[in-house]
């Protein structure tokens, strides 16, 4: 067997650790009667160690970024979640993405203009299924309750605290949770 040895290499194949929690209470009817707003735009989720709470912009940025949802598909979604919030008398504003086309003009991939990822997205797609219904509309409880009641949790799998949270989140009741950990 043929060993080689790199100098100089720092090699790891540590990745991100996300978890969603969703409260399955009725909190969040009280706390969608103080929202007079909500911006659903892009960012990046990665390895940082954070708490993110009802963050529309990680789910928009999930909903673009997947690979899950071709173009027609996202804004199947994105009227979807607008009729739900018109219904409940809440304004919203979503960041525009645009869609990669192919060199032989196919569409690609959509994205956003800024870089923006969430770190293996394709470890969302319970999550998303579990807001977004089978004819790209979306489940308004589900909806409602991860806008208004829900905190997303980052980290990595270089320290304890991603695997604490993790951990402590799934001993609890009540709440929906979804863990991506790759």
């Amino acid at each position: 067997m043929k060993k080689q040895i790199r100098l100089g290499v720092f090699e790891t194949n540590s990745s991100s650790i996300h978890t969603i929690s969703i409260y399955n209470n009725d909190d969040y009817k009280e706390n969608m009667k103080k929202a007079t707003s909500i911006y659903f735009g892009s960012g990046e989720y990665g390895w940082e160690e954070d708490v993110y709470t009802c963050d529309a912009s990680y789910l928009w940025t999930a909903i673009v970024t997947s690979g899950r949802y071709n173009h027609e598909q996202i804004q199947l979604i994105k009227n979807s979640i607008a009729d739900i919030l018109i219904k409940n008398n809440i304004d919203y504003e979503f960041e525009p993405y645009k869609v990669v086309t192919h060199e032989d003009g196919s569409n690609g991939y959509c994205t956003f203009d800024d870089w923006s990822y969430i770190d293996h997205t394709e470890d969302l797609w319970d999550f998303l299924d579990y807001i977004v219904n089978i004819d790209y509309t979306v489940d308004e409880e589900h909806l409602l309750r991860y806008l208004f009641n829900s905190y997303v949790c980052t980290g990595n799998d270089n320290c304890d605290s991603g695997y604490e949270i993790m951990k402590r989140e799934e001993a609890k009741d009540g709440i929906t949770l979804f863990v991506k950990g790759n």
